[in-house]
Order: structure tokens, then C-alpha cells, then sequence
């Protein structure tokens, strides 16, 4: 659970397909683009298709971000601690692919915040549609003193057929997972990152975790090296 303390769930929901029992839109592609520097910028550019052989209109849709924050001693998270609460949007832009502003809003909950957008441009029987919501978040991310974390759920009430989530930084980018795949309808999958000031190798796992992995059984060898002296030198 510490890694998903600075997690960000969003859901993507499309207003046409919610009160349907068969799809009548897919998610071709839904392509994230995250920058990491002293706040994170965040661009999602998600592309509809009509699936039917009728016009669609996707109508309102909203994309709901909340963070979840523990209980920390040092740099350690109390688990069973985390309490959801909203996240800071600044300078959002929601625009058609073509150009076209959408009308758009944020409004901030006790746990979560929601981004409510509009589309009201049919698409026809076969074609696709692209929109992008793109804004600036100082809460995406998690900075500690050598790392710093951050963690994108990929998720909506409509099917994703691909998604990529592409992170980037002044920083070095020292672990990635989970950066792209195929999602069903309701399903959820992370993409996380981890990036340092220090040029340290990809390992296949967050080196916060290591690192820290390493100082506890530093500090478990050390009491216990204390102890079997104490206790030799006691019997002696």
C-alpha cells in the first residue's frame, strides 16, 4: 500500500453508452502523456468510435480524480491509514483533436474531484472521434528527498482497445510499469514511474523500495549483531 499512497484513481465515463445495455462507442486509443517537474502536467487524449450503424452523440462525460494520502513516520506509511480526498486542477483545456473547445468545469468534492466536459459533435457509423483534457496537478505526484513516485490508473465505463501512458522529466526515469495494454469495460490498470536526481540502473522494481528494503535490514542486522555481542559478552 505505500506505493499506491500518492495513487490517483480516475474514471473516464462517455454520458452516451451509460444508460446502454451493448455498447454503441469503443475506446480505440486512450494516450496519456505525463510530465514530471515541480508540478505535474498531465494530457489525455482519448478517441471514440461508433460502433453502430447509427449516428452517436457521447453527450456529458466526466473524469473523476482523487489521491490517497496514509499516515507517515518517516518515511514509512501506516497502512490501513489512507483517506481519499480531491485533487488541486489548474489550467485545464478540453478541445476536440480538431481544435473545437468543449465546455468544460472542475468542481471539488469532500473525496474527489470531478472534470465535467460536453461533447455534443455526432460521430458517424464507423469514424472516430478525438478529444483532450490536459491541466496541471501539484498533487499527482509523491516527492520525497531522492524519488519521486507517481501512479495513473487507467480505467472507463466504455472498452479500451489500446492505451500508452508516457512519462517524462528533467529527472531520470528509474522504473516504469504497466505503460500500455487493452482494458474492458470497468476495468482498471496502473501505470506507475519512478524517477531520481540519481543516474541509478532500471532494477524491475521502484529503488525507493530498495533503498529503504536495504536501510531496514541494515538496521535488523545491526540490532541483531547488538544483541548476539551483548549476549557473548555477558556469558563471558
Amino acid at each position: 500500500m505505500a506505493l499506491m499512497a500518492g495513487a490517483i484513481c480516475l474514471i473516464l465515463m462517455t454520458g452516451a453508452a451509460q444508460a446502454q445495455t451493448i455498447d454503441v462507442e469503443t475506446i480505440s486509443h486512450y494516450d496519456v502523456e505525463i510530465t514530471v517537474g515541480d508540478t505535474v502536467h498531465q494530457k489525455t487524449t482519448v478517441t471514440l468510435r461508433n460502433v453502430i450503424d447509427k449516428p452517436v452523440v457521447p453527450g456529458i462525460g466526466e473524469f473523476r480524480l482523487q489521491t490517497y494520502s496514509p499516515t507517515r513516520i518517516f518515511f514509512f506509511s501506516i497502512p490501513g491509514t489512507a483517506t481519499a480526498q480531491p485533487v488541486e486542477v489548474k489550467n485545464l483545456r478540453a478541445i476536440t483533436s480538431d481544435g473545437k473547445l468543449l465546455m468544460s468545469r472542475v468542481t471539488e468534492g469532500e473525496e474527489y474531484t470531478t472534470i465535467r466536459y460536453e461533447i455534443w459533435y455526432p460521430i458517424q457509423p464507423g469514424k472516430e472521434l478525438s478529444y483532450i483534457l490536459e491541466f496541471d496537478s501539484p498533487d499527482l505526484a509523491r516527492k520525497g528527498i531522492l524519488f519521486t513516485n507517481i501512479a495513473i490508473p487507467v480505467a472507463s465505463d466504455l472498452p479500451i482497445e489500446e492505451y500508452s501512458v508516457t512519462f517524462s522529466s528533467d529527472q531520470h526515469l528509474v522504473y516504469q510499469d504497466g505503460a500500455s495494454g487493452s482494458l474492458a469495460r470497468g476495468e482498471i490498470a496502473f501505470a506507475s514511474a519512478e524517477f531520481s536526481a540519481l543516474p541509478l540502473p532500471e532494477v524491475g522494481l521502484p529503488w525507493s523500495v530498495v533503498l529503504w528494503g536495504l536501510v531496514l535490514a541494515a538496521g535488523i542486522a545491526g540490532v541483531v549483531w547488538y544483541v548476539r555481542r551483548e549476549t557473548e559478552r555477558k556469558e563471558s
